[in-house]
């Protein structure tokens, strides 16, 4: 299975594993583990898994067109009928 059969396989498995790392540094916060060790291992554990799956969500995310992308006016006249402000290019 690769990325581009089963988008959404992968990008369920990066959002749970997403959402668990922040529970668990919620979940540390609330306990007041954070002052030994057992807390700062599990604030290492959860930060190095939403450093590594939150990029990895948003890349798939992004490849799959379901975030807007700005579009570039090639053509200055056609960019001042829509309301686009199209800095002047000077004469060559």
């Amino acid at each position: 299975m690769n990325g581009q059969q089963r988008p959404l396989v992968l990008v369920s498995f990066c959002a749970v594993l997403v959402v668990l790392a922040v529970w668990g540094a919620v979940g540390g916060l609330s306990a007041r583990l954070f002052g030994d060790i057992d807390g700062l291992l599990l604030l290492a554990v959860s930060l190095m898994i939403a450093v590594i799956f939150a990029p990895m969500l948003y890349l798939l995310g992004k490849e799959q067109g379901w975030f807007a992308r700005r579009r570039k006016v090639s053509d200055p006249q056609r960019g001042l009928e829509k309301g686009i402000d199209v800095p002047e290019q000077p004469l060559r």
